[in-house]
């Protein structure tokens, strides 16, 4: 009886915790869609940002978010895939695979803003790539490859970071595309950053927009490589 009871218990609590943590979650998603739908059209997500980025779309920062996201895949999933399989498949039980798997865990905890000042030191300076695509695409490959090598899909996630890009890719304003790798683009996480602290005025249904956007960026990439994952899973022989 005191078993069921605990165990009931234990339920319950775990069920309270995830409520602690699912409802604040969906309550953000709740007021980003609500107070940035009104901002959602084509003109929105077709056009270039003109008067101080107060009027026009944000073309340019979806361009250059989607540009980062594949060249950041392009570069770490191979690596990052290959080097779990390695890990896993041939590598023997040594002193040498215990530390790299030590220095993997320790990696995935660093700081995103480390990974930018490695990127601009590296990158942007010492490889003299300046602050562009490229530059940015391989910051975000290294500071996701240690995740990368245990779950293979953290890739995608990168799409939301700002700190690396703001020092080796993002433009605070640059109404045009990119035509090389080595151009700077616009950036969807720093672009709401900018427009949310830096320009006075903005009205609030842009910066919800902006944020509704990128949260339906990152959510769909996420689904798409959940579908392809679930594709290879079920052609796979186990």
């Amino acid at each position: 009886m005191n078993r069921t009871l605990v165990q009931r218990f234990g339920y319950a609590l775990l069920g309270l915790i995830t409520l602690i943590v699912v409802v604040p979650i969906l309550l953000v998603i709740g007021i980003i869609i609500a107070r940035g739908i009104a901002a959602i059209n084509w003109r929105f997500l077709s056009a270039m940002p003109y008067g101080g980025m107060k009027q026009g779309g944000i073309l340019p920062a979806i361009v250059g978010t989607l540009l980062l996201t594949v060249g950041t895949a392009l570069v770490a999933v191979p690596i990052g895939v290959g080097g779990a399989v390695y890990l896993s498949e041939y590598a023997r039980d040594t002193r040498l695979t215990r530390a790299i798997r030590l220095a993997i865990v320790n990696l995935a905890g660093i700081p995103s803003i480390v990974y930018g000042l490695f990127g601009l030191g590296m990158f942007v300076l010492f490889f003299r790539f300046g602050t562009s695509i490229l530059a940015g695409s391989l910051t975000l490959a290294i500071m996701t490859l240690p995740v990368i090598i245990s779950t293979s899909e953290e890739a995608l996630r990168a799409a939301g970071e700002t700190a690396p890009i703001l020092f080796t890719v993002a433009a605070f304003y640059l109404p045009r595309l990119p035509r090389s790798p080595l151009d700077q683009t616009m950036a969807l996480p720093y672009h709401l950053y900018v427009i949310s602290t830096q320009v006075p005025g903005m009205p609030l249904s842009v910066q919800y927009g902006t944020a509704l956007v990128l949260l339906g960026l990152v959510l769909s990439l996420n689904i798409v490589a959940s579908l392809i994952r679930r594709y290879f899973r079920s052609k796979r022989q186990w």
